[in-house]
């Protein structure tokens, strides 16, 4: 019974990345509601530096927001 008690409290980690950069955009708008909404057992990280990764660029050493990035999306 104890077991089952841990897995409910678990915590739950959510990476969410906003369909676009403007701030005030309906999907970023939304995106707040849901998180005013969310639970005490669920954490939503919302990664907000996409503009900033190098999408077509391949620098000789990797960029600060790329390493973040990666790290972020690791569980």
């Amino acid at each position: 019974m104890g077991l089952v008690n841990l897995a409910l409290q678990a915590m739950t980690n959510i990476l969410v990345i906003p369909g676009s950069l403007r701030a005030r955009s309906s999907s970023n708008l939304i995106l707040q509601a849901i998180i005013s909404l969310q639970s005490k057992d669920l954490h939503i990280d919302v990664y907000d530096a996409i503009a900033r990764l190098p999408h077509f660029n391949d620098p000789e050493k990797e960029p600060a927001e790329v390493t973040d990035f990666k790290n972020r999306i690791k569980l």
